[in-house]
């Protein structure tokens, strides 16, 4: 009945995402630059968003679309900037996980489901219907649409050369980035793309922020003091989500011990 140690689960979790990426500024301007076009309504060209397991690449590209689908969202999808005084039709964003789409009648649901409303029936209905109703939904709309599309090349996901095939069954007015861990020199994706975005492991003090910044919501005050954050980010060795595995796994050790 006393004070908690743990506050909330989530915000420690090596799985879940925060809103704003801890130290990953310029990884996130390199992506902007790449989809400036949106901004006047156009679509970027494919690109392909690779590093190593743990450096962060599905929380920079989620929180980006998060923000940039309430953009286009906003105001009968106008946006505005600093620059530009007028009004701009945007992209549609759609986010998809292909640990979890690893077939093809699951990567159109996927991306029908992020387009409309309405929930898409997942039974009953066959991979053609999906794809022509797609083709359909992207008609209507001028600007089209950017996918992301994440976790390529895992054992359990959808690989390169199926996830090329894939991507062939979209309409015209589709742009993709594909995120992986595969080098570009030896995907199939590259051929493909006008542009490889790499993002690099966390640096020790940045992996330490990472973990300050998740403690501030997870944890009582005072919870996790830096010492023990620098031993874990040593250990980890620049991979975000081993760091933060063993922040959850201890804080749930320290709770359970009181």
């Amino acid at each position: 009945e006393g004070p908690r140690l743990v506050q909330d689960y989530e915000s420690l979790s090596p799985v879940a995402h925060i809103e704003e990426p801890s130290d990953r500024g310029p990884v996130l301007e390199q992506l902007l630059d790449h989809l400036d076009p949106v901004f006047d309504g156009r679509l970027p060209p494919n690109a392909y968003v690779h590093g190593p397991f743990g450096s962060g690449k599905t929380a920079i590209v989620t929180a980006l679309f998060s923000h940039l689908t309430e953009l286009s969202t906003r105001a009968q999808s106008v946006i505005y900037t600093s620059t530009r005084a007028e009004s701009t039709s945007a992209p549609e964003f759609v986010y998809v996980d292909v640990r979890e789409t690893t077939s093809e009648f699951a990567f159109y649901h996927a991306v029908l489901d992020a387009l409309v409303d309405e929930s898409v029936p997942e039974h009953g209905i066959g991979t053609e219907t999906l794809k022509s109703r797609l083709h359909d939904l992207v008609r209507e709309q001028r600007t089209g649409i950017v996918i992301a599309v994440d976790h390529i090349g895992e054992p359990e996901s959808i690989q390169a050369p199926a996830l090329v095939d894939l991507f062939a069954g979209l309409p015209s007015n589709v742009s993709w980035i594909a995120i992986g861990r595969d080098d570009p020199s030896t995907t199939e994706l590259t051929r493909y793309t006008a542009e490889s975005i790499s993002i690099d492991r966390y640096q020790r003090q940045m992996l330490v922020d990472v973990l300050m910044t998740r403690t501030s919501n997870g944890l009582a005050q005072q919870g996790l003091d830096h010492s023990l954050a620098r031993q874990i980010a040593d250990w980890a060795d620049g991979n975000a989500h081993d760091a933060l595995a063993a922040l959850f796994i201890a804080a749930e050790l320290a709770e359970e011990r009181g």
